[in-house]
């Protein structure tokens, strides 16, 4: 059965924003599928965008930081497999929380099930400057 998911991006000082609704093939997927199905979206509407900056969950290679995004130094095809690959990293070493239904999911591997009702939070952590 087809399941709904709404997809929201915060970070400590710059707030919350709506960053996708997933259609996905089952009720029940695990946290590393939920993030590559993500990211593959992300990419995918990027390419049909093909603007400047890519609005993802990790920074490509060769961008900078803009508000809410990443931008691009050079007009470029992002590769979907990197950014699968950099994004479960990023979530392996603490870099993003991941919030499904208001509780921290850790393990990549652990099986979350969607209801009409669940959302989930990329929880984007920023390193700390100075001491």
């Amino acid at each position: 059965m087809e399941a709904v998911l709404k997809i929201w991006d915060e970070t400590p000082g710059l707030g919350r924003r709506e960053a996708a609704e997933l259609m996905l093939a089952s009720e029940c997927i695990t946290a590393a599928e939920l993030v590559r199905r993500r990211v593959e979206a992300e990419v995918a509407a990027h390419s049909v965008r093909a603007g400047e900056v890519f609005y993802g969950l990790v920074q490509p290679a060769e961008s900078e930081t803009v508000l809410n995004g990443y931008k691009l130094k050079r007009r470029r095809k992002l590769d979907a497999s990197s950014q699968v690959e950099a994004a479960l990293e990023a979530f392996r070493n603490n870099r993003f929380v991941l919030l499904f239904d208001d509780r921290q999911i850790e393990d990549p591997e652990e099986y979350i099930t969607v209801t009409p009702t669940s959302g989930a939070t990329f929880l984007k952590l920023v390193p700390l400057v100075g001491g």
